[in-house]
């Protein structure tokens, strides 16, 4: 939410005035693991260690409207 803070009071700086639109991708862990070991087997892509993505998952937290936003997209990627 801070991050997310930050960037609102940012877009209201402006004299004209921005849509908030927060996208929220859910996907879970699992399949987030998965994607950076594979990426990471590529040489031509930068190396995330797994437990610094995993660490960033556990620290997602969703936006709400209470944060400011006008709108919420939540994008499901069960694949």
């Amino acid at each position: 939410p801070k991050v997310r803070k930050r960037a609102w009071d940012a877009l209201d700086s402006y004299e004209v005035k921005y849509e908030k639109v927060a996208y929220y991708f859910d996907t879970p862990q699992d399949i987030c693991v998965s994607r950076v070991e594979k990426r990471n087997l590529d040489k031509n892509e930068l190396y995330l260690p797994v437990d610094v993505m995993v660490s960033y998952y556990q620290n997602i937290v969703k936006p709400t409207y209470d944060e400011g936003c006008s709108e919420i997209v939540i994008i499901k990627n069960n694949e």
